[in-house]
């Protein structure tokens, strides 16, 4: 069983700003590549938590492959 996944509540706000971001700028397929390699890596980050950078104290960081975007968990 993958472990749950909860987002803060600002994610959606940042994650609208990037689709739109890339819905402007560049083909549409880039907004949803951008966004099927951000939940892909969020669900590896969900199952190997150790496989990413420690960022500070408990949180780690997780880079967006292909995009200059990370998050931490």
């Amino acid at each position: 069983m993958d472990p749950e996944v909860v987002f803060h509540r600002l994610v959606q706000r940042d994650m609208d700003d990037i689709l739109d971001y890339y819905k402007q700028n560049a083909p549409s397929s880039v907004a949803n590549r951008f966004f099927d390699q951000f939940i892909s890596t969020v669900n590896q980050s969900a199952r190997n938590p150790r496989h990413f950078t420690p960022f500070s104290g408990i949180l780690r960081r997780a880079k967006v492959p292909g995009f200059p975007f990370h998050f931490l968990f």
